[in-house]
């Protein structure tokens, strides 16, 4: 049970837990802590994966994308006509696919530093939760 809190918002769907900043505190690059729990014999696993929220994944997914494909299609348009001494804009292709994967790349390390202090802040709260959570087992287990 996610307790109510002003520093983390979350939502439990089947045995996956979202963590995320609350709306007040959110921007772009805020990040979101998804966690799924495997419960086994001896208690439960918790796997999770932080990152930006599915709208700035989708994003980036999209630019790298273009990037690719910029380096790849108007690569090999520039160079089969270079290769047949036909004059060609499209080698220009080459180094601009780099310059805008660089320029992804930079953008995508600066929303990691922007983020980067709430994902801490999510992190601290799941520790937190995990502690009260094994103390509470643990008084538990004394009573009995």
């Amino acid at each position: 049970m996610l307790s109510k809190t002003d520093q983390v918002e979350g939502k439990i769907i089947d045995n996956q837990i979202y963590l995320m900043m609350p709306k007040s505190e959110q921007h772009y690059w805020s990040p979101e802590l998804r966690l799924t729990i495997i419960e086994n014999k001896d208690g439960a696993t918790i796997k999770g994966i932080a990152g930006p929220n599915g709208k700035v994944w989708a994003t980036f997914v999209v630019f790298y994308g273009l990037a690719i494909m910029l380096f790849i299609f108007g690569g090999a348009l520039g160079i089969s006509q270079w290769m047949l001494d036909i004059s060609s804009d499209w080698i220009w292709s080459i180094p601009a696919s780099f310059v805008l994967y660089t320029f992804i790349f930079i953008a995508a390390k600066h929303g990691q530093r922007l983020g980067r202090d709430q994902l801490l802040k999510l992190r601290y709260f799941l520790d937190q939760a995990i502690i009260n959570a094994e103390n509470k087992q643990s008084s538990t287990q004394q009573d009995i």
